[in-house]
């Protein structure tokens, strides 16, 4: 938190540097601010955050885990969220250890939560390349068509191809014997053995390759996916109408969707310069005024990067003290009651 506060007050001091009359007209672009727009902006978001709990929570239970309290799933989702946006470069490695210690301490087995995460990721991503292949495409333009058959051809197709591989026997057998190499090389070089570590990798690849979703709840989870990023959008999009912005809707979506993946390499806390950058930028290009602009970026970056890094910290002080984890796996070639063939 303190490489965020002090990265706020730098960019704050250079931007009254710069320019000291964007500061007088943003101050009075805030103060017009439409509460209706405002208000649906803050309930946006909030179902952004509750469409990740839904999600994780479904599949935590889809291979027949008893379902966690959603309260808890939604309060380890905040906390998740603040670790995320908080920690420069390590955040996201920190929030998925969080979630996995919260997850386990309720009792589910360690290697279906990790797999749970791993697929919860996966969903989002294909979600956010979908919502921003939907915006390229309608665009338009050639060049919009193309950038959104190239997502769709080179990262969702190469995705179902490789989880539909894990399917075959001869293909795991490649990767276990790929996950010994690694871990005999790494055994070397750290002269440490890893066979907690290394199980749970073999245990977590089997899962992947024999747990099945079925229809119903593959529908689910991608429903919660879509939903989580078309929340996230949409908060965006009524942030822009709380200050009397007007921009078209493929615009709009391409900006979010360049913003978004730029805060996802993590090496900013929350992103922070290089999402706002990248928000008010396309806004402007987008015929945007320039202070209409800074101040729909920073409300949208209000609500959703401030106001959910306070909430998760709140939710991390206010959680129980987790109870000592179970450490016991399965062995990954055995085969297990809890998973649906």
């Amino acid at each position: 938190m303190v490489t965020t506060a002090s990265l706020l007050v730098t960019g704050t001091a250079l931007l009254l540097a710069i320019r000291l009359d964007w500061v007088r007209d943003v101050g009075a672009t805030l103060v017009d601010t439409h509460l209706g727009w405002l208000a649906a902006a803050l309930v946006a978001q909030t179902f952004s955050i509750g469409s990740l709990a839904h999600q994780q929570r479904r599949l935590l239970t889809v291979c027949g885990n008893h379902p966690l309290p959603l309260p808890s799933v939604v309060a380890t989702t905040y906390v998740g969220g603040a670790l995320s946006l908080s920690l420069p470069i390590v955040g996201k490695a920190a929030a998925a250890v969080y979630s996995y210690r919260r997850f386990t301490a309720h009792g589910l087995k360690p290697a279906m939560v990790s797999w749970a995460l791993v697929m919860s990721a996966v969903y989002l991503t294909l979600a956010f390349l979908t919502v921003s292949a939907i915006g390229t495409f309608s665009t338009g333009s050639a060049e919009g068509i193309a950038v959104g058959i190239l997502t769709v051809a080179g990262v969702v197709v190469p995705a179902v191809v490789i989880l539909g591989a894990l399917h075959h026997a001869r293909v795991r057998h490649r990767i276990h014997r790929a996950i010994d190499r690694a871990f005999a090389w790494l055994q070397r070089a750290t002269r440490r053995p890893w066979p907690q570590t290394r199980r749970r990798v073999h245990t977590a690849v089997h899962i992947a390759a024999t747990a099945r979703l079925g229809v119903s709840n593959f529908l689910t989870v991608a429903a919660w996916s879509l939903a989580n990023m078309a929340a996230t959008l949409t908060a965006f999009v009524l942030s822009i109408l709380a200050v009397g912005g007007d921009a078209t809707w493929s615009v709009i979506v391409i900006t979010w969707a360049a913003a978004f993946g730029a805060g996802q390499l993590g090496l900013i806390p929350g992103g922070i310069g290089i999402v706002d950058t990248a928000l008010t930028v396309g806004l402007v290009a987008a015929g945007i005024p320039t202070t209409t602009a800074i101040a729909a970026t920073l409300i949208y970056r209000i609500i959703s990067f401030w106001l959910t890094a306070v909430a998760g910290s709140i939710a991390f002080v206010l959680s129980p003290r987790m109870p000592r984890m179970n450490q016991s796996l399965p062995d990954p070639i055995t085969r297990t009651p809890w998973l649906r063939r």
